[in-house]
């Protein structure tokens, strides 16, 4: 992926890029570029000198070497009228949120692209995904724009831990690797993890039958995480881990781990039905085709750091290219072992799950699961920069937005309320430095409904 160019001169893209919708050729990004020079945001935005049709920015970045998207021969002169490829759902109010996935995709014969693509006509950008031929919206002016911040600001972050000491990337597997080995629990048979959750899906059957049919034939029992022999190697990861289950995406499957079976053993149920609302959650955000803002920007910012790093020596560009997959997995580790606005997403419908559903009989995770909420977005707004968090926040709201209601629709509407008035909140203290943030007042509120001192009275 390249950075601004350091010469100030755009290049001729290696070859054209065609664009279809589905399996019909929708346009051509042409690989001269419109301008000899990188131009800035309000530079493409307003110039007379460039076409009002789409255009193509080279890459994610304050300027950017601009191309001609031409509509495909016979097509319609906007070939990018949001109705022709965004789903019905998403049309209308929501849009244009960060992450809203498309029709749009590049030909399997064209060149990996890391841009982004501007609609004139709409004032909206496309990006491309990171490791897939498909295309998202990233929203107006102001997302893209806060996105582009984000991106350079991610990137120079690391540029400063990386000078402070690089080692310190390593230093959870190093901590992990000199600890004195932890006491090995036994680990539940095959047979006996399936005997379990063949008992508990019985009684989910009675208790939940609307999760029940949501979950069957998806149970699996696995006898560890998922971690890759990289992830373990680097990052110190170990599959005597505290995690309860996880959703695998490929297959569609829920797998349960030895910490779920242990509750099953003792029929804490209520607790391993919590634990399946958290990974519906998940389930639910995977299968709708949302772009999670976290995965663009860190792959988008480790990119620039790793580039801008191998432009400083020979020696550098060589280190760079010899151990970057360990690194992007070290960096990974370090800012992205869980996704915030994924996982708090899930968390939030794993609370409300219990507050709906379990009543007397809430499980061991309620009490954690507004915490780790809470814990979720505090770490984030460490890690990422304040321009992330408005992206973010648009991922949570249309997550939420497209999951099922677990009770009455005002109720669900109610829940949804207090977790918007809580994450806008957040965003509003971010913006001003000066001000020490406090807790808000939903989260207040959230907290005396998980404790019993307040009613279900929301509206």
């Amino acid at each position: 992926m390249s950075t601004d160019n350091p010469i100030g001169v755009c290049p001729k893209l290696p070859e054209a890029a065609s664009l279809h919708i589905d399996s019909t050729p929708l346009a051509t990004i042409e690989p001269e570029p419109l301008y000899p020079n990188p131009l800035t945001l309000d530079e493409i935005r307003f110039s007379s000198r460039l076409p009002t049709g789409p255009l193509y920015l080279d890459h994610i970045a304050e300027r950017s070497c601009v191309y001609r998207v031409r509509p495909s021969e016979g097509e319609h002169e906007d070939p990018l009228a949001p109705h022709r490829f965004i789903e019905d759902r998403f049309l209308g109010d929501v849009l244009p949120y960060f992450g809203i996935p498309t029709h749009l995709r590049t030909a399997s014969a064209s060149p990996e692209l890391h841009g982004a693509i501007y609609d004139g006509r709409r004032d909206h950008f496309y990006g491309a995904e990171l490791g897939s031929s498909r295309w998202y919206l990233i929203g107006d002016a102001v997302n893209y724009s806060g996105y582009i911040r984000s991106v350079a600001q991610f990137a120079g972050d690391l540029r400063e831990l990386w000078q402070e000491n690089p080692l310190s990337f390593f230093r959870q597997a190093l901590e992990t690797y000199l600890a004195p080995p932890q006491e090995s629990r036994p680990i539940p048979s095959p047979f006996q993890g399936r005997r379990e959750i063949e008992r508990f899906q019985r009684w989910l059957g009675d208790f939940d039958p609307a999760l029940a049919k949501a979950v069957s034939r998806r149970l699996r029992y696995s006898e560890s995480s998922a971690f890759t022999l990289m992830e373990m190697a680097v990052c110190g990861a170990r599959h005597d881990d505290s995690t309860y289950a996880y959703w695998e995406s490929e297959w569609g499957e829920i797998h349960l781990l030895p910490r779920t079976i242990e509750l099953l053993r003792r029929r804490e149920y209520a607790a391993v039905a919590e634990i399946l609302s958290h990974e519906l959650a998940h389930q639910w955000t995977s299968q709708s085709g949302l772009v999670r803002p976290t995965i663009q920007l860190f792959h988008h910012g480790v990119a620039h750091f790793i580039a801008g790093q191998s432009l400083e020596s020979p020696w550098q560009e060589l280190f760079f290219k010899v151990f970057q997959a360990p690194l992007v997995v070290a960096f990974q580790c370090r800012f992205l072992s869980q996704v915030p606005e994924e996982e708090a997403q899930a968390y939030s419908r794993n609370f409300v799950y219990s507050m709906e559903k379990l009543g007397a009989e809430r499980g061991v995770v309620l009490p954690t699961a507004l915490a780790s909420y809470d814990l979720l977005w505090r770490e984030a707004q460490e890690n990422f920069p304040i321009d992330w968090q408005r992206l973010s926040f648009q991922y949570f709201l249309l997550a939420w937005e497209l999951q099922r209601p677990l009770g009455r629709a005002e109720t669900h509407e109610g829940w949804l309320g207090l977790f918007k008035a809580d994450l806008q909140s957040r965003l509003d203290c971010a913006r001003d430095e000066a001000q020490h943030c406090q807790d808000s007042e939903a989260l207040r509120i959230l907290r005396e409904l998980a404790s019993g001192r307040t009613g279900l009275g929301i509206k």
